[in-house]
């Protein structure tokens, strides 16, 4: 059996569409999506400004129920037929008021029937990819990525092209959907 190991936020969900709605609503900011951040900080906010919106966020009982997906709906559907056939885990760094349920809640409306999430520090992903004995996983921040490849060499590591990774070399498998990993995890 596979274990396979996926990144919430920039793989699943658009949280830089969520945080920019927020900056939007607060600091009239520009709204935009992951596919079109271009760099990893929100360079256009204040220190101030960022931590204001984190707070918000920390505190809401419902932001990370309310993101927008990024898989497409037939990627979901393939996600959910590999949840009943192999062990199927979400590893994410989302902070704030149950964001472990929240986010449970929003795989579940995304149509996963018993999402099992898990909560580290980013750039601290290694350590539970390697304590799962991950097969594969798949992220799209580099030092997440670093991390995992460190900790954990034996696992399959894939990277999901984003604007602002395009420049991280790296040796993990480079991807541009999740098409490509879902159709990778079934050939291997």
């Amino acid at each position: 059996m596979k274990v396979i190991c996926i990144d919430v936020d920039g793989v699943l969900a658009d949280f830089v569409l969520g945080f920019r709605v927020l900056a939007n609503a607060l600091y009239n900011a520009p709204i935009y999506t992951t596919k079109e951040q271009s760099k990893w900080a929100f360079e256009d906010l204040t220190r101030a400004q960022e931590t204001s919106i984190w707070n918000k966020i920390k505190l809401s009982s419902t932001f990370w129920t309310t993101l927008i997906p990024l898989a497409t709906t037939q990627e979901l559907i393939k996600l959910q037929l590999l949840e009943r056939l192999e062990n199927l885990y979400f590893i994410t760094n989302r902070p704030g008021y149950k964001a472990k349920h929240q986010t449970e809640e929003w795989l579940c409306t995304q149509g996963f029937k018993n999402p099992t999430v898990i909560q580290q520090p980013s750039g601290e992903k290694g350590e539970i990819v390697k304590a799962l004995k991950a097969t594969y996983m798949i992220d799209d921040k580099p030092e997440n990525i670093e991390n995992i490849l460190m900790k954990s060499p034996t696992t399959r590591t894939y990277i999901l092209t984003q604007l602002y990774n395009l420049t991280h070399r790296t040796d993990a498998i480079r991807i541009n959907t999740l098409t490509e990993f879902i159709s990778d995890l079934n050939a291997t």
